[in-house]
């Protein structure tokens, strides 16, 4: 998978070095590689160190931050017992909140994205993205466009677990879960991969965007089961949800 983020550096943070001259061009991008005990930062000239990111002042750095073998869900997952429920949909669909609400009996795995290495859910475990409360947020919560930042306890997140359900969300009339076919498991899967404008190639970052991996779709939808899951209520889905895991 391939993220990108735009981060604009004013002034030399911490202790970290700085460079005295800024970069040609617009923006100084630096490429991020994962491994699993260290990071490797490559430079614009080659250049690679690791665990220790340098960075110039008064210049806009574009951080691209890399990691093969794994797919891209726009979705939300919690876990029981190292079974993740993945909660895939559009904005708006429920995902967050319906995350949120399964917090008491289940792990928080990640809100927003999660990375599928075969059947594996990886986490990002960063605070849930929640809608606005009616009335406005309480003092001291922190928001971003529109959405409030809650925590979740740190005992009960894991940053990996088994995928055991895909469910595609949508709102409605009236709560259901109906289960899907494999085909019509990765059908969901395409559609929601093609709308969401997060995604890196929607956006004026399209050019560094990493193209669609069509067989990890393929193969999570048929090694997975999916079901679809109309929303009403959210305590109505929640009890749904939790009779999969």
């Amino acid at each position: 998978i391939l993220v990108i983020i735009v981060v604009a550096m004013t002034r030399t943070m911490g202790e970290i070095g700085a460079f005295s001259a800024g970069p040609p061009g617009s923006s100084y991008q630096i490429t991020v590689r994962a491994s699993q005990f260290w990071w490797a930062f490559q430079y614009p000239d080659g250049t690679v160190n690791a665990n220790e990111l340098h960075i110039p002042t008064n210049t806009p750095v574009l951080l691209k931050l890399e990691q093969r073998g794994a797919a891209l869900l726009h979705a939300s997952a919690a876990a029981r017992q190292g079974q993740a429920v993945i909660l895939i949909g559009l904005n708006g669909s429920g995902k967050s909140t319906l995350c949120a609400s399964l917090l008491d009996e289940l792990d928080y795995v990640s809100d927003n994205f999660v990375a599928v290495d075969g059947t594996r859910a990886l986490g990002f475990p960063s605070a849930l993205r929640m809608p606005q409360p009616a009335g406005g947020a309480p003092p001291g919560l922190a928001m971003a466009h529109g959405k409030s930042f809650v925590r979740p306890a740190p005992r009960r997140t894991r940053t990996a677990a088994d995928a055991r359900a895909l469910v595609f969300l949508s709102l409605g009339a009236e709560t259901s879960l109906a289960p899907l076919s494999p085909e019509e498991g990765l059908r969901h899967l395409r559609r929601v991969e093609d709308m969401t404008h997060e995604f890196p190639r929607h956006t004026y970052l399209g050019p560094f965007a990493p193209p669609s991996d069509p067989a990890r779709l393929e193969a999570l939808a048929r090694s997975v089961p999916s079901y679809r899951l109309v929303m009403d209520r959210t305590a109505e889905a929640r009890e749904r949800v939790l009779s999969l895991v």
